[in-house]
């Protein structure tokens, strides 16, 4: 199959970046197509959901493109096929940020999955009906699930090793991002004095103390300096990641681990138990403490991952039994809501039940909350 889809792919892929300007533009009228799909909130969004993982599968694929074709470029200096690309698409493929080769494949992979879990939950939630085929098959919602998520871990694992127990700042494809600049220190040099170049911070730590001669800059100004080139450093686009500790795999195993552990204890006890709630709170909590002592040496890709799993913490106030989606839900808060000084605003009865049905969907649907 490998061998007729290769050429298909390559084929594509020379189009793809002769006309990189009209592929944005259609992927950008597919995402905004998204919001005009009808019954986006609604409990069985078929449709909804499908043209959203196509979109998006579509979108992770020229990610891909895009990536493995810079990674060439930068690599090799010339791209197979021998594409007429302007100018503008080369500069950018040769700024764009670096990505470890040997993780394309998982990352893409990840991606693809990410995309479509959405979907594939909805469709064993529709296959749960006694009118379907699947109906025999017991908790097929939770099957699917599991499956998933017993798959990504595994896929996790497998870039863990092949990054020699770094931190996984790509397990999904970034988008087409230029690459970031370090400025350089600006000195003041007296007439002897000789440009030297370092990019040992110890050294610049003890050139900092030593700098007290006429002519050189001041202890603080100079300590300032090392602070944002430091600042620079952690953001720069670099091809180093942190060096590997046993906090800091411990970590990464119990990020990987984290979405299992919840579904283990799901299972035991069930959505309205505390216990599973709890269970992924400490799992979390322990894998972000392992690794924050490492946080000031993080390159840039991997402080975003670092901030994008603070962020994921949000979730847990619609997961189940969170006290305030429970809250929320409740009827007299509803109409209390909807009785109180919005009812009298144009439109809010309509903005008020689009409201109700997006908290009650993503409460209730696993993917929408669950950070994995």
């Amino acid at each position: 199959m490998s061998v007729v889809l290769g050429p298909l792919v390559e084929t594509y892929k020379k189009w793809y970046l002769e006309n990189t300007e009209f592929v944005s533009m259609l992927e950008q009228a597919m995402q905004f197509g998204q919001l005009l799909v009808p019954n986006r909130w609604s409990e069985h969004a078929l449709q909804s959901d499908a043209y959203s993982a196509a979109t998006n599968i579509v979108t992770s694929f020229h990610d891909h493109l895009w990536i493995s074709s810079a990674l060439e470029l930068q690599n090799n200096g010339t791209l197979s096929g021998n594409p007429q690309i302007s100018a503008d698409t080369r500069e950018k493929l040769e700024k764009t940020q670096h990505f470890p080769e040997e993780q394309l494949r998982i990352s893409s992979l990840l991606s693809y999955i990410s995309n479509a879990e959405i979907l594939l939950e909805l469709l064993a939630i529709l296959g749960t009906d006694k009118k379907s085929k699947w109906a025999a098959v017991r908790n097929l919602r939770w099957t699917v699930i599991s499956f998933l998520e017993v798959w990504k871990a595994l896929l996790k694992f497998s870039m863990l090793v092949k990054s020699r127990g770094t931190m996984l700042a790509y397990q999904r494809l970034p988008s087409r991002k230029p690459k970031a600049v370090i400025p350089k220190m600006e000195t003041q040099k007296g007439d002897d004095d000789t440009e030297e170049e370092t990019d040992n911070e110890d050294d610049l730590d003890w050139r900092a103390i030593l700098a007290t001669k006429e002519g050189r800059p001041t202890i603080q100004s100079v300590q300032k300096q090392i602070e944002e080139i430091r600042k620079a450093k952690r953001n720069q686009n670099t091809t180093a990641p942190t060096r590997p500790s046993i906090s800091l795999i411990l970590g990464e195993v119990l990020w990987i681990l984290r979405p299992l552990v919840f579904l283990l204890f799901l299972t035991k006890n069930g959505k309205k138990s505390w216990k599973p709630w709890i269970a992924s709170a400490v799992v979390d909590f322990m894998s972000w403490k392992l690794q924050k002592k490492h946080e000031d040496k993080f390159n840039k890709p991997e402080i975003e991952e670092f901030q994008r799993r603070k962020g994921l913490w949000l979730l847990y106030l619609l997961r189940s039994p969170s006290p305030l989606v429970q809250i929320l839900k409740s009827t007299t808060v509803s109409e209390s809501f909807l009785a109180g000084t919005f009812s009298k605003v144009p439109g809010s009865a309509t903005i008020s039940t689009l409201f109700w049905s997006i908290l009650d969907i993503c409460s209730e649907r696993y993917y929408y909350s669950a950070g994995s």
